[in-house]
Formats: C-alpha cells, structure tokens, sequence
C-alpha cells in the first residue's frame, strides 16, 4: 500500500487558507490608525503620520508578499508535507506583521530610542523570517518538479528563491538604519516590499505552459 495520496495532494484548501490569513492580517493594521478626539482633528492627524508611514510599510508588505503567493501557487500542481510547512512559516511571518507595526507607529510617536531601536528589530526580524520562509519554499519547488505544473517552472523557482534570499540584505539594512533614523529604516521597509510588486507585475504574471 502506497502512502502517495497522503504525501500529495491538490493545492485548494492551501491557497484559501492562506488567502484567510492574508485577509485578516491586512485588516488588522488598520486597527492600529487612531480616530482623533473631537476638536483636535487636524492636530492628532498630523502627529500620527508615523503611523501612517509604519501601516504603509506594513501593507506594502503583505501586498507583495500575497502577490507572490498567487504567482507561486499558480505553477504548483500539488503539495508535499515540506511545502505546507515551509507556507505555514510563511504565514506566521504574515500574521505576526499587524504586531511590529503598532510597535514601530508607537514606539517613533512617542517611544525612547531604546524603543525605537527594540520595534525596528522585531519588524527585521519578522521581515527576515518571511524571506528566509519564501527561501525555503522555493528552493524545495525547485528541487521537486513533479509538483509543478510544469517541470520546466524550476528554473524560475530558482530565481525567484535566490531573489528571496538577496532580500535579506536590504532588510538588515533597514534594521541598521534605525541607528541613524527610525524614518529611514521605515522607508526602505516601504521600499523593498514595493520593489517586489513591481517584479511581480512585470515578470511574475506569465502563465504556466500547458
């Protein structure tokens, strides 16, 4: 008896799973956006453009990561334990984003800058975990191609890992900067995630061959 039909499987129940957790941690961060108190409307709302900046990055974030997502799994034909872990540690990095966020919008308002210094780390290494978790991904796809639609995906895959693995450097530079200014690390986090929507839209969007 063969364990084949519980190793793999089709990739729906991943997908909207994954979906779900997408959808709440990108609607959480709006939750950290104060309402100003009657009477002091445009004061509050200028004194809070750091969190403003913080949900930017933070958006900017789970957008392309999501984006990616949808790239990645539309070349997947099925899954292997691996893959569902290494998604799983994925969306810990994902659902963890909301967190760091509130710290960093909180800590540049109104935070030391032991304050600053300790929430721009978290938000590094959450970044961190989410590259090294897209790594792993990719780089198991590409060294599986029976779980490709098509085989000759690995190539991308490939690429696509090592690009995961060069995002690092700009996530520790980010995290280095909060040394200089708590801003400039928040505008590369804006900045590296941008930068990945635009891959995806101009090279991640061709279909699988049939």
């Amino acid at each position: 008896m063969t364990d084949e039909p519980s190793a793999t499987r089709e990739t729906g129940r991943i997908e909207a799973f994954s979906d779900a957790v997408f959808a709440i941690a990108i609607t959480l961060l709006v939750l950290d956006l104060r309402v100003p108190a009657p009477g002091r409307f445009a004061e509050t709302l200028l004194s809070d453009w750091s969190s403003y900046l913080a949900y930017l990055a933070a958006f900017a974030t789970i957008a392309s990561i999501w984006l990616h997502h949808h790239t990645v799994f539309r070349r997947i034909a099925r899954v292997e334990p691996a893959v569902l872990l290494l998604n799983l540690l994925l969306l810990l990095g994902v659902s963890v984003v909301p967190w760091p966020t509130s710290l960093i919008a909180a800590a540049v308002r109104e935070g030391t800058r032991s304050d600053q210094i300790a929430a721009v780390a978290v938000y590094t290494l959450v970044s961190l975990v989410v590259s090294a978790s897209w790594t792993g991904l990719e780089f198991t796809l590409a060294a599986r191609p029976r779980l490709l639609v098509d085989p000759a995906d690995t190539g991308w895959m490939r690429l696509h890992g090592y690009q995961a693995m060069l995002a690092a450097i700009p996530i520790l530079v980010a995290g280095a900067l909060v040394f200089v200014s708590p801003i400039a690390s928040l505008l590369v986090f804006v900045a590296v995630p941008a930068y990945f929507i635009a891959v995806v839209s101009t090279t991640g969007w061709r279909r699988p061959r049939d």
